[in-house]
């Protein structure tokens, strides 16, 4: 099952839309990691096989540094942050058949308006 953690900067209603879709997702709040260096986020994120959903372009580096298909992030590349622009766009990304989203696990997935792109780590 794919799981999520939303970092500080996803919007507390996007991360309830993403539950309400039927996804198991935590907010980084809600881990205890608020404040937290982006280091310990991932840390937390691979020891629970979670895939982070961030705007934080850093995670791009942190998952080439530590990934060998552990670390999961979905980048969002949105023009508006705004969480209702955010939602439409991850319900459009998680509409893709469930399995398919299952094989995206310990991949750096960067989400813009109507496309994503998948970069896999061997």
């Amino acid at each position: 099952m794919v799981r999520f953690l939303s970092n500080e900067n996803i919007s507390p209603l996007t991360t309830e839309y993403v539950r309400s879709l039927g996804y198991d997702i935590k907010s980084v709040v809600d881990a205890g990691l608020r404040g937290a260096t982006d280091d310990k986020i991932a840390a937390f994120a691979v020891s629970e096989n979670r895939i982070i959903i961030t705007f934080d372009l850093d995670y791009g580096a942190i998952y080439h540094r530590l990934s060998s298909g552990k670390l999961g992030v979905l980048v969002l590349r949105l023009r508006s942050q705004w969480h209702e622009n955010v939602n439409k766009e991850l319900r459009r990304f998680l509409a893709i058949d469930k399995s398919k989203i299952e094989k995206l696990k310990g991949s750096l997935m960067i989400l813009s308006e109507g496309r994503y792109r998948v970069y896999k780590s061997f």
